[in-house]
């Protein structure tokens, strides 16, 4: 019995330190500091604005930017938010939903000149094109390419109508057959620049110096990669961090707005897109 005892006073004891360190945490915690994980094209392209706008609303709110972080460093605890390219599924995050972004297909005209310029959808396949795949972890690859209700699987160079939410193949596969290579942020784009192949996953306001200057140029213009969406992620044993929500909801809204604006402004332009000009005809017939 007195060993028992000895034992139960242990215990609470080590209870009431673990309480005390638990508790000298959260008051050496600045609940004013948030660290906030970005990938490392995210930070480039219209985040660091809206930090600087969120500041000058929010003083007393300081927000640190951490690259290359995703859902994961949330749950261990190296970042407080994150930005991420996809939608996570674990039970103790909370996901705040962005939009879906949209791409173009992009080249340099030094790749086009010594390649040639696929002018059907079709001829990617059948020209050996190259194709520059970003792939990161978590990330959603692309395998095929939209316009409308058309799809095109790149891999097999098939063409497929959506109608009805149903597939239905119909034209000529495609002869030949694509080269793909895979790459990150930075050496996707240094790759599209130096003339490697056609970009599939770069952000348009990414490139948009590049597109205006003309050091990229787009390819089978109105042909996309599938949309993927933007969340950010908090852990919901953050729920009543005051700071930390009144970031994620004002950057949510606000990066809403923004990333919309940047898309709507390029990707609407009929300098980059045209509508689809008797595809179906040209493969049906071909």
């Amino acid at each position: 019995m007195k060993t028992n005892i000895s034992l139960i006073r242990r215990i609470v004891r080590l209870h009431d330190e673990l309480l005390e360190e638990a508790a000298k945490e959260l008051s050496s915690r600045n609940d004013k500091f948030i660290r906030f994980g970005l990938t490392t094209s995210a930070i480039v392209h219209g985040v660091v604005g809206l930090i600087n706008k969120f500041n000058t609303e929010y003083p007393d709110i300081e927000i640190q930017l951490v690259p290359d972080m995703d859902h994961t460093s949330v749950m261990n605890k190296e970042v407080d938010i994150s930005l991420v390219p996809y939608e996570p599924k674990e039970s103790e995050l909370t996901v705040l939903p962005i939009g879906q972004c949209f791409t173009l297909l992009v080249a340099s005209p030094a790749y086009l000149a010594k390649r040639g310029e696929p002018k059907i959808i079709t001829d990617l396949n059948d020209q050996g094109h190259t194709l520059l795949l970003k792939r990161k972890p978590f990330y959603p690859e692309a395998e095929d390419l939209v316009y409308g209700n058309l799809i095109y699987d790149f891999y097999t160079g098939q063409l497929r109508k959506l109608k009805d939410n149903k597939e239905g193949a119909f034209g000529k596969k495609g002869a030949g057959k694509v080269t793909t290579k895979f790459v990150g942020d930075q050496n996707g784009y240094i790759s599209a620049l130096s003339g490697e192949g056609i970009a599939v996953d770069l952000p348009l306001s990414f490139i948009k110096r590049d597109l205006m200057g003309g050091s990229l140029v787009p390819v089978l213009k109105g042909w996309k990669r599938k949309p993927w969406s933007r969340n950010l992620v908090v852990h919901k044993e953050n729920s009543h961090w005051e700071e930390l929500h009144t970031f994620a909801r004002w950057f949510q809204l606000h990066e809403r707005i923004d990333s919309h604006q940047r898309w709507n402004e390029m990707y609407q332009s009929p300098e980059f897109t045209l509508p689809v000009i008797a595809v179906e005809r040209v493969l049906l017939n071909g």
